[in-house]
């Protein structure tokens, strides 16, 4: 990713910042206007002085380089500032101005749809009297309406997964804990409920947008439809039950909620496997190339390079992040099944054994992962799985003490906070896929 400022910078930043007191928690001032999903990924929880350094560098990286709204470091440092504008005027004004310099950089142009429009243009013209080019653009003429189908379902897919995912990751933990206060705290629990129930109705009834590309007789809208369904009506009935102080009706919506979460996510992602396998973008690229090579018009020659060039790089982009996404899908999955054998090991040594060999999948999957996690991300997940081992030693021969509950919750959260991640990118992927193939079908 594009990086917005050099080390020289941010080790200004960050001095200054220590200096001022703003590695001491809580951070969250800091992160005001920035997306609670994003915030999860930046935020860390290591030593105060390590923390900001992290965080600070991954606002650094951690941005949509086409597009200034994308700039989250601008948001921290104002944040920074007002936050010591009434103590600490003159390093209020230092990142007052840091912010006005990392705003100020422009946008990066879009490469995924660059020439787009251009190469549509020239090749419409070039092959009226080329024949190379007019093969070309025949051969893509047969293709495009197929390809840009298959791009635009994969696309759907993964936005419809990382609804998912964010409902697993962002709301059902905090509904589920405040859940099990619910006798202790009544008036807690309703508004931390009351705001996860929010949460849920935005996520639900955003769905069918994410599905409107796709045709009435798409067999992935009719899926996405029951999915979209099921959780719109789930959240009437949880607010149903929230306003009618039906503790018992609100666990079994939430346990619904989590049922849909864990059956339709891997849908999703097989969905997902199946459009991407069913690409063939070396031939479009193939086709760009001949283009590029045989047009006589200079703009064509060079738009159709720059084209295939960027296709190029999506389909390595696919081939390596996708396979990543599969696997991260697989060991989502194994966490939900320990999830469930962890609640239930209370019930005797036929479940020790099923959960001890579910962990040792899990742990394996960790290790053939580990290239893929940020070295500061992998040892946060190795510390919360020995902060968990050492509450509940594995193997397990007895039933856990609760001490164990919070460590094992926290080391699930990390890992799929971390598959976020991997959602993220590939979700821009396929955005600019869908971008590309969308537009090349007008051809």
């Amino acid at each position: 990713m594009q990086a917005l400022l050099d080390h020289g910078d941010l080790s200004q930043i960050r001095n200054r910042a220590i200096a001022a007191g703003l590695a001491i928690p809580p951070r969250d001032a800091l992160f005001m206007g920035i997306d609670v999903a994003v915030r999860s990924m930046v935020y860390s929880q290591g030593a105060p002085a390590d923390a900001l350094t992290i965080e600070i560098d991954r606002l650094n990286t951690f941005v949509d380089p086409t597009s200034s709204d994308g700039y989250l470091l601008a948001i921290w440092l104002t944040n920074a500032a007002d936050k010591l504008a009434a103590t600490k005027p003159a390093d209020a004004q230092f990142f007052r101005d840091m912010a006005a310099t990392v705003a100020a950089i422009p946008p990066a142009p879009k490469a995924s749809s660059a020439n787009t429009s251009e190469v549509i243009t020239g090749a419409r013209a070039e092959a009226q009297n080329n024949q190379k080019v007019a093969l070309a653009v025949q051969v893509l003429r047969g293709s495009m309406p197929g390809l840009s189908r298959r791009a635009t379902n994969l696309m759907v897919s993964k936005r419809l997964h990382d609804t998912l995912h964010y409902i697993q990751l962002h709301i059902l933990p905090l509904w589920n804990s405040a859940m099990g206060a619910a006798t202790s705290d009544p008036a807690i629990t309703a508004m931390i409920v009351g705001a996860q129930l929010r949460q849920l109705s935005d996520r639900s009834e955003a769905l069918p947008a994410e599905f409107s590309f796709l045709s009435a007789g798409e067999p992935l809208r009719t899926m996405a439809q029951a999915t979209s369904a099921r959780l719109i009506g789930d959240a009437d009935a949880a607010a149903a039950a929230l306003a009618a102080k039906d503790t018992e009706a609100l666990r079994g919506v939430l346990a619904r909620v989590r049922d849909t979460v864990k059956t339709d996510m891997p849908l999703y992602a097989a969905r997902m496997e199946s459009y991407q396998e069913g690409l063939d973008l070396s031939d479009l690229v193939t086709n760009l190339t001949v283009m590029a090579e045989q047009a006589s018009d200079a703009a064509l020659k060079d738009n159709a390079g720059r084209l295939a060039s960027t296709l190029a790089a999506i389909t390595q982009d696919l081939n390596t992040i996708g396979p990543r996404h599969s696997q991260w899908q697989l060991l989502d999955v194994r966490l939900a099944t320990i999830e469930s054998l962890f609640g239930f090991l209370s019930l005797g040594p036929a479940l020790y054994s099923t959960f001890n060999l579910e962990w040792d999948a899990v742990n394996n999957a960790i290790a053939s992962l580990s290239p893929d996690l940020p070295a500061d991300r992998f040892d946060r997940v190795k510390a919360l799985r020995d902060q968990f081992l050492a509450a509940c030693p594995v193997p397990v021969t007895a039933a856990p003490a609760t001490t164990a509950t919070a460590p094992f919750e926290s080391f699930v959260s990390e890992l799929r906070t971390v598959f976020y991640e991997v959602d993220w990118r590939l979700r821009e992927i396929c955005n600019q896929l869908r971008e590309v193939t969308s537009q090349l079908a007008q051809l």
